[in-house]
């Protein structure tokens, strides 16, 4: 009787969090009410508020699981391992966050509120991120720019990938910002002043 009831309550939950997310390919996160996500879920209200207090409630439990498998994600950055050892466990874990959180992620972009900014938090993470492993190579630099720009650059790769399906492997990522960086240099009259 335990299992399924536990089945069931995973069930709501999965119908819930995908009405929400569906809604959002539409409207903007203030315009959805709670009424909209049962309408959509086929549930009633009192079920929906057996779980969350409003759609604040789920937005940010949602999130709260995003950031979890995130920093896991980024904890591996810090592991004391060999860079292939860490390239190869960064690749798998990677694939595996992006599957689950494919219909997920962009939804939950697209939420801007005072109390929920997923984006720009995973935004600050990348480039604070970024800032320690830089300062490791090089501490008397100031890589606040890097990092920013570091940062724009890897999630604006990420949404156009979960848009389009199809996930780059890392090194052909970094392959097309080298060839990126490499058009940049050839067209800016500056790039043909090498000092020598």
């Amino acid at each position: 009787m335990t299992q399924k009831t536990d089945l069931r309550v995973l069930r709501t939950h999965k119908l819930i969090r995908n009405a929400l997310i569906e809604l959002l390919e539409h409207k903007t996160f203030d315009k959805i009410s709670v009424q909209d996500i049962v309408d959509t879920a086929m549930i009633n209200r009192a079920t929906f508020y057996k779980y969350y207090s409003g759609k604040s409630d789920l937005a940010g439990k949602m999130i709260a699981e995003v950031k979890a498998e995130y920093q896991k994600l980024m904890a591996i950055l810090f592991y004391d391992i060999t860079a292939q050892e860490k390239s190869a466990q960064l690749t798998e874990e990677r694939i595996t966050f992006f599957a689950k959180m494919r219909p997920i992620l962009p939804a939950l972009f697209k939420i801007k509120t005072k109390r929920h900014h997923l984006y720009d938090d995973i935004f600050l993470s990348v480039k604070h991120t970024f800032i320690e492993l830089a300062k490791q190579k090089n501490p008397k630099q100031d890589w606040d720019y890097h990092g920013e720009m570091f940062a724009h650059l890897l999630l604006h790769s990420v949404k156009r990938q979960l848009a389009s399906g199809k996930l780059m492997p890392p090194a052909q990522m970094i392959g097309e910002w080298e060839a990126m960086l490499s058009v940049i240099k050839d067209l800016h009259p500056m790039g043909q002043n090498k000092p020598k």
